[in-house]
């Protein structure tokens, strides 16, 4: 289903006259909006390929729709991107052992080559870009690519079954072994032409000839800026912080391995000095809520250590707490990936 964009039926920008050349069609699929794949990567990608004169479609579900990060993605394409709207294809809360990932990853691979095949009616992209291929890569690995013909090109977030033998310590985990023969199905996919990814010892593994098809990986780097010129005094007054204090920032998708119950244990202990502040902002889920509605945030809250901001943050309000901070907190529980507000 089309929601917006100027094609109607079928795709008739074939590109007629001499001299002319064709414009390139990029269909970029990301079915979420949480976290910061679609207001980091897909906004930046989607700017420069607006700014190259691309002809640009999104294929997305009505939730993602709703998210304040798919208006950033609108402004970033200046109001020429096609939307193309799918069904949703995960499988919910559940409990996420191997068997419901990959049942979760298989509904999502039928959502996506129901909805691609709907996009066909309006356009047929020349190259096919999935935001996040980790909603889909197992399923992938066995069934193929759900965009058909189309040449695909994906990022991969958070891949760890290559740790140990490229030095990084981490916990066994008994089904490594099978997640490295899925991924080296993976890139045996005749039409994905690579994999990014923001995990140099990815390609460091890859580079060792563990992999046949190892030249698609390409690394990328980690996406992190905080603009704005807002001020720290700015900052801290808009928060209703005062200058004395000494301010801790948890941010970003807000999950239960970021720590935050370590964070507030700390803080909240009679050796922790009166004028530390704890800011928690961002997008939470579930998980989150559960460790944070402790005795040691009560306690917090109480104090008016605690300043919390809740949802998406746009940039001037991603500014504002990085520029009132002192520490950022990076405590994160069985965590061993890049992470954005590292570099930020």
């Amino acid at each position: 289903m089309v929601i917006s964009g100027q094609h109607q039926a079928r795709d008739k920008s074939t590109g007629s006259g001499v001299g002319r050349p064709r414009r390139l069609k990029i269909l970029f699929v990301e079915p979420e909006a949480t976290g910061h794949h679609m207001a980091s990567y897909l906004r930046q990608i989607c700017s420069e390929a607006a700014g190259r004169g691309w002809e640009l479609h999104l294929l997305t579900t009505r939730d993602a729709m709703a998210h304040p990060a798919f208006s950033a993605v609108q402004v970033a394409c200046g109001g020429t991107l096609g939307v193309h709207r799918m069904r949703r294809g995960d499988g919910g809360a559940g409990r996420q052992n191997p068997a419901w990932l990959l049942a979760m990853q298989l509904r999502q691979f039928r959502a996506l080559w129901f909805g691609f095949r709907q996009v066909l009616e309006a356009v047929v992209p020349d190259v096919v870009y999935v935001n996040d291929l980790g909603q889909c890569d197992k399923a992938m690995a066995l069934l193929g690519s759900p965009f058909g013909a189309a040449p695909l090109v994906g990022m991969l977030f958070s891949i760890r079954f290559h740790y140990h033998e490229v030095g990084v310590v981490a916990p066994h985990r008994g089904r490594d072994r099978i997640l490295r023969l899925l991924f080296h199905r993976l890139l045996g996919t005749k039409t994905l032409r690579a994999v990014l990814s923001n995990d140099p010892s990815l390609a460091e593994f890859a580079d060792r000839g563990y992999f046949n098809c190892w030249e698609k990986i390409i690394v990328v780097p980690e996406l992190g800026t905080v603009s704005g010129a807002v001020s720290r005094e700015e900052a801290r007054r808009h928060l209703g912080i005062g200058d004395q204090q000494v301010v801790v920032l948890l941010y970003g998708s807000l999950e239960r391995r970021k720590g935050l119950s370590e964070l507030l244990r700390a803080v909240a202990d009679t050796a922790c000095p009166q004028n530390v502040v704890v800011v928690i902002a961002g997008q939470r889920n579930g998980g989150f809520e559960d460790c944070s509605s402790g005795e040691w945030l009560a306690s917090l809250k109480d104090q008016e250590r605690i300043v919390e901001l809740r949802g998406f943050l746009d940039e001037e309000a991603e500014a504002r707490c990085f520029r009132a901070a002192d520490v950022v907190w990076l405590g994160y529980r069985g965590f061993y990936a890049m992470s954005g507000v590292l570099i930020q």
